[in-house]
């Protein structure tokens, strides 16, 4: 009898183990779809700013090491297109050289923009455009937002710059990093 108990008894533990795991690989799923479907997306519209020829090619952020060249990037729907392996250039929003807000995006990888939180305040980043011209840029702002706060995009009419990426527990906030013009 005392045999049987036990051996019920370590059924009854073995189906609870069993069920405990099963709902902690379910959580785990669901979260990667939500998070799969939030973190490899911008989300959110901002006004579009007429946009000429020198569309930047690249980027160089020395104090990171890294030289990306960017891809043109829209938004769609609401939603940002975003290159898997480069940087990202916001056509809609603005150009260097001009009183607007130039916008570079990338996923928060580590040969992409997975680094940005390194960047202090008076390191330098520089863009290249079609045609060879280069521009340099010194930060003087780094912000972690929600998704849904854009303001920090929007065009001020200076020339700025605006690093954009995504940051926090499964991507659910943006980190930006602010430049403005530097003059050697």
């Amino acid at each position: 009898m005392v045999k049987k108990i036990k051996s019920q008894s370590w059924r009854f533990n073995f189906s609870r183990i069993f069920l405990i795991v099963g709902l902690i690989c379910l959580a785990t799923s669901v979260g990667l779809v939500i998070y799969d479907r939030s973190a490899s997306q911008f989300i959110g519209q901002i006004p579009e700013v007429q946009v000429q020829e020198n569309s930047p090619d690249s980027i160089t952020i020395p104090r990171l090491k890294l030289t990306l060249s960017l891809e043109q990037g829209y938004i769609l729907d609401g939603k940002w297109t975003v290159s898997d392996n480069k940087a990202t250039y916001l056509v809609a929003a603005g150009r260097p050289g001009t009183p607007t807000n130039t916008i570079i995006y990338g996923h928060n990888k580590w040969n992409i923009f997975g680094q940005l939180y390194k960047l202090k305040k008076g390191d330098e980043i520089i863009i290249n455009v079609q045609g060879g011209q280069e521009f340099k840029y010194e930060v003087t702002d780094e912000l972690t937002v929600k998704p849904g706060q854009l303001e920090y995009v929007y065009n001020h009419q200076i020339e700025e710059l605006t690093l954009y990426t995504c940051t926090g527990l499964l991507d659910s906030q943006r980190l930006i990093i602010k430049a403005l013009p530097k003059f050697d």
